[in-house]
């Protein structure tokens, strides 16, 4: 999802974003769209500081990311 949203949203890239505590488990080909999302403040993780890639988003969690990305 990030990597979609970042392209819909022309958000800028950025080198780094939070540091999430699974970020081994973001694919490679996602690591610089989820900075990007990240910095960005569209998309900032799980409470516990995991960005969980590998979950599916919910419907609500969907909604807000596409907000956010409309309010930038």
């Amino acid at each position: 999802m990030a990597v979609m949203i970042v392209r819909a949203a022309k958000l800028p890239a950025a080198a780094a974003g939070n540091t999430f505590t699974d970020r081994t488990a973001i694919s490679e080909w996602a690591q610089s769209a989820v900075a990007s999302a990240s910095a960005s403040h569209v998309i900032d993780g799980y409470s516990d500081g995991s960005f969980k890639a590998q979950a599916n988003a919910t419907r609500a969690e969907a909604v807000t990311v596409i907000i956010k990305a409309l309010k930038k």
